[in-house]
């Protein structure tokens, strides 16, 4: 993974021990200017799911969940992470996955998914928190 090295990571929003780990601009970066490269090998995408063998059986036998529609790549892409997530150390996401801490999005505070400035992912996560 290439990364600019005008960018400082980790860079930590908040306190060290309970803040949001992020990445910051030492400088300024232009706009539209690519910041990080990351290896096509390492993405999870749609693609990648439908590619997978392993997996093949199950959306094919589950058509009908996994068709067209507002969330089927989403339910793809969790159903792969999740399979993933099962492989454990057999899993080629593994080195990530074990560094990755257990607190998701869900279990952010409303400042911190404020400081996201993302108007998508502010909207689902409050959807998601009113569904809990």
């Amino acid at each position: 993974m290439l990364i600019d090295p005008r960018l400082r990571y980790p860079s930590y929003f908040g306190s060290a021990q309970k803040g949001v780990v992020g990445v910051s601009a030492q400088k300024g970066v232009e706009k539209k200017r690519a910041v990080i490269a990351v290896p096509y090998n390492l993405l999870i995408t749609v693609d990648k799911v439908k590619e997978d063998m392993d997996l093949f059986e199950v959306v094919k036998d589950n058509v009908n969940y996994f068709k067209t529609d507002d969330d089927a790549a989403l339910k793809l892409l969790i159903l792969y992470v999740s399979s993933e997530l099962i492989k454990g150390e057999k899993s080629f996401y593994y080195p990530y996955f074990s560094i990755s801490t257990e607190e998701y999005l869900s279990g952010w505070s409303n400042k911190s998914i404020l400081m996201l400035e993302h108007k998508t992912v502010i909207g689902c996560m409050k959807d998601q928190k009113e569904e809990m």
